[in-house]
């Protein structure tokens, strides 16, 4: 049985930037806990196909604490939400704008 490898989409941005994809899981022996994994992609300013790969994800330590509980796990079973961001982290203030998803899908 083939199991996914990761998401594609296609992106653009009317200014070159750092997208955040992040993805949320429950823990499976307690689904009050959560863990939280994430990659960054350079959006161009033309629409582009983009891929990541699940095993390219890492895991945010900030869902590691008490609070959220996270256990390093992927369960890829179990998501319970994932999101596009733009984080000013990562991106100049000159490059805040508007970005595009469209076609979002696993392979």
């Amino acid at each position: 049985m083939k199991m996914y490898e990761g998401i594609e989409f296609y992106a653009k941005s009317n200014n070159v930037i750092v997208l955040n994809f992040s993805l949320q899981n429950e823990n499976r022996d307690n689904r009050e806990k959560m863990s939280v994994w994430f990659a960054q992609k350079q959006i161009n300013t033309t629409w582009q196909k983009y891929r990541i790969a699940f095993s390219d994800l890492a895991f945010s330590q900030d869902s590691a604490d008490k609070q959220m509980g996270g256990d390093g796990s992927l369960n890829l079973d179990l998501i319970q939400s994932f999101r596009f961001a733009v984080t000013p982290w990562f991106n100049p203030p000159e490059s805040s704008g508007t970005f595009w998803v469209d076609e979002i899908k696993l392979y």
